[in-house]
């Protein structure tokens, strides 16, 4: 198996995930809740411009739930019960609608950076992308390295990013 360690996302690969994010924002599981598809809309386009590091509570609770800078993540769970409640919908989907998708975007618990994976046809390669992804940033060749083989889901392999949840 390679692992191909990317520094940003390709402008393919950001097509291909805005349109899964559609979509997802389009299925069952998240056409009655605006707020779930503000969401998850918020988390991927900011991970897709390379500001993962601002996916704090704090910020989410500003950006996506209109909270006051007084906002305290500690005191009020919001942004967390959100996420968990996030993350049941994205479970619904790909147990649905989406369980061919060929890219799957998911919410690791402890973290609001999504995960992002890439189906490969046959093909068992897994790329990761970095948090500080940018559109205009090209890919780099050549930085392979060894990797232990990812576990198969249905007979399928798949790149992913970030790598710590591969």
């Amino acid at each position: 198996m390679t692992v191909i360690s990317l520094n940003c996302w390709s402008e393919s690969d950001q097509k291909a995930i805005r349109a899964q994010l559609v979509r997802i924002l389009n299925s069952g599981p998240f056409h009655q809740s605006q707020r779930r598809q503000r969401f998850l809309e918020y988390l991927v386009n900011e991970t897709l411009a390379g500001r993962g590091e601002r996916l704090k509570a704090y910020n989410v609770a500003l950006e996506v739930f209109d909270r006051p800078e007084t906002f305290d993540p500690v005191v009020d769970p919001l942004v967390r019960v959100e996420a968990a409640r996030l993350r049941e919908k994205l479970r619904e989907y790909y147990g649905t609608d989406g369980q061919s998708d060929p890219i799957r975007i998911e919410l690791p618990k402890g973290t609001y950076t999504p995960h992002i994976e890439f189906q490969e046809g046959g093909q068992q390669s897994t790329i990761f992308r970095s948090r500080s992804a940018s559109t205009a940033c090209p890919p780099i060749p050549g930085q392979f390295r060894s990797a232990r083989p990812l576990p198969k889901s249905a007979g399928r392999a798949w790149r992913c990013w970030p790598p710590l949840f591969c």
